[in-house]
């Protein structure tokens, strides 16, 4: 069967509702006591109040909405962005006693049965959806017949394009959540959330006089270096020896396949069982060294960003970059994946000062030049109907003379960048079954779908993006170059305590 039930029942109310919390707790998982944070967030919470808490990655964010439905007769809803952390994250759960499950796509018919059935018998204390499953008003209508002790939505910062990993289904949540009883209280948690994400954060998810909890992303227990090496050192060399140090398994993040496919052929002539992991792979070569990685016979995977969200590995003893992180959110976000269980681990980050060059170029390479981008517009507007072939277009840019090299290159993504935003339409000669945007040829078809003040707003919104990622870099920068007041950094990136 998908799902089997345990017989863990709620403990009995008591008065005082963070004793209650910790009596789960430890019955559960056998821990003594909350975390300070965790008792933090679960004061306002269990009291009914809507709660945001920003709690660093192992922190513990999960038993904030675990503990709270196992001390309710009715069930939490939790909102999860990722199928594979949401699986992941149920199976933990299950293992534990708490009766945990999910609805998401990839589930079979009879999957989803067993589910919505076991529901259905309020055999559920946590269930996990996605931000598309509560999108379904069948789906709501469904819930609001519920006993819901909460609405939860775990990584937060989800909702804000400001931070990483924006996802716009989760700026309708709010809309969604006021379907429900207005007693039913609302838990937002997050690793990283600057100020400004944390405000969008409050708005779209629609927070009432909420409390607020922001703890510094970094842990304690995480012993964080760096070291900037030159072009002529030998970079595997310095890796290895940091690796000599270092006991256990973990992590190595570069911000290429190239690199990362390399530094673990370079790791395993050095006799370091190593792989590589990155999206270049099939997924038969991903999973390998997932298993490997989880049944401890690697010592390190080299990876992308690809790698680490949902995996549960609490014993990662070190997680080192080799290459300047675009951000610090990225960064504090991989490096969060060592030294869960709570025993000393080592970060260390290893850069070059022409690191930021290449995350500057790939900037310019997303949003590139506004002044062409408003040119363009404003050509296809002059045009009859608003519409013109691309080499139309090109030659009424280019002073009638058709776009060559780069400048064709440059064209063609910032028709793009104007058709991904709704702002123009665009039709091939022969589309592509798979990719319309790869078979763009000069007889393209483009045509303006918006109005000029749509347009406007947009490049006003374009700037914006475009320097928020360059103050990212900059913060990062800051960060690698600082020796003794790193936490500052951070705290004041963060505005956190």
């Amino acid at each position: 069967m998908y799902l089997t039930h345990n017989t863990l029942a709620p403990a009995q109310p008591i008065d005082d509702p963070l004793l209650h919390a910790q009596r789960v707790l430890q019955q559960i998982y056998g821990y003594a006591s909350l975390r300070p944070h965790q008792r933090d967030v679960l004061k306002p919470f269990l009291n009914g109040k809507d709660t945001l808490a920003v709690i660093p990655t192992g922190g513990g964010k999960s038993m904030c909405y675990v503990l709270p439905a196992m001390m309710s007769p009715g069930v939490g809803v939790v909102i999860s962005p990722l199928i594979s952390l949401i699986r992941n994250q149920v199976i933990q759960l299950r293992e534990v006693g708490v009766p945990a499950a999910a609805l998401d796509s990839m589930q079979s018919l009879t999957q989803k049965h067993e589910v919505m059935t076991a529901l259905h018998h309020n055999l559920i204390k946590v269930l996990y959806i996605s931000p598309e499953r509560l999108a379904l008003s069948g789906f709501r209508q469904l819930l609001t017949t519920k006993n819901l002790c909460y609405l939860a939505v775990d990584e937060a910062h989800c909702v804000s394009e400001w931070g990483s990993d924006f996802r716009p289904e989760y700026r309708k949540l709010g809309r969604y959540f006021n379907e429900f009883s207005a007693a039913i209280p609302r838990l937002a948690v997050t690793a990283t959330a600057t100020a400004k994400v944390r405000q969008d954060i409050v708005r779209f998810l629609g927070l009432r006089t909420h409390a607020e909890v922001i703890r510094t992303p970094i842990r304690e227990n995480l012993k964080i270096e760096t070291k900037k090496l030159t072009a002529r050192s030998d970079h595997v060399k310095d890796i290895h020896k940091k690796l000599q140090t270092s006991s256990g398994q973990g992590i190595i993040y570069t911000f290429s396949r190239k690199n990362a496919q390399r530094l673990a052929t370079m790791l395993r002539r050095q006799r370091v069982a190593s792989a590589p992991y990155h999206a270049g792979l099939t997924p038969h070569q991903r999973d390998a060294t997932l298993t490997r990685f989880l049944d401890s016979d690697l010592k390190v995977v080299v990876a992308t960003n690809a790698f680490g969200l949902g995996i549960d590995k609490k014993d990662v003893r070190f997680v080192h970059h080799y290459g300047l992180p675009p951000s610090l959110e990225s960064y504090i976000q991989q490096i969060g994946r060592a030294g869960r269980d709570g025993k000393a681990s080592l970060c260390c980050l290893f850069f070059q000062g022409s690191d930021a060059n290449v995350h500057r170029y790939i900037c310019e390479q997303s949003y590139p030049s506004i002044t062409m981008m408003t040119k363009l517009y404003h050509a296809l507007l002059k045009q009859p109907s608003q519409a013109a072939t691309l080499s139309v277009l090109g030659q009424a840019m280019y002073h009638a003379s058709p776009p060559a090299g780069e400048t064709w290159t440059q064209l063609i993504r910032l028709v793009q960048i104007l058709e991904r935003e709704r702002l123009i339409s665009l039709s091939s000669s022969e589309p592509s079954p798979t990719s319309r945007h790869l078979d763009l040829d000069e007889s393209s078809l483009i045509k303006v779908i918006s109005d000029e003040a749509q347009f406007t707003d947009f490049i006003d919104v374009f700037s914006a993006r475009k320097r928020e990622t360059q103050r990212k870099l900059a913060a990062m920068e800051q960060y690698a170059h600082a020796h003794h007041n790193r936490n500052d950094v951070v705290r004041r990136y963060f505005d956190s305590l």
